[in-house]
């Protein structure tokens, strides 16, 4: 059976264009990158933000609130930024 967050969680991500404009615009000298290895970029960074998001939900669930707001966000970040 399938729920609402299922459908949430499939249909997530971030447009390869955006992330390409972005990449570009960090790197000193123009780089490209492949599409195989820019849809690997994306995929990845869908896959962190998704668990980032996954464990700020779970932190507003255990203080018993309907959504999650940035004291959520700020306690789940340092260890997610140490596990990636």
């Amino acid at each position: 059976m399938e729920t609402d967050n299922d459908k949430t969680s499939e249909s997530f991500g971030f447009r390869q264009e955006i992330i390409s404009s972005l990449l570009q615009r960090r790197f000193q000298y123009q780089t490209k990158l492949r599409d195989d290895g820019l849809k690997a970029v994306t995929e990845y960074l869908r896959i962190i933000t998704k668990e980032a998001i996954e464990r700020a939900v779970e932190e507003a669930h255990k203080d018993s609130c309907d959504a999650v707001q940035l004291r959520h966000i700020e306690k789940v970040v340092p260890e997610w930024l140490l596990d990636h």
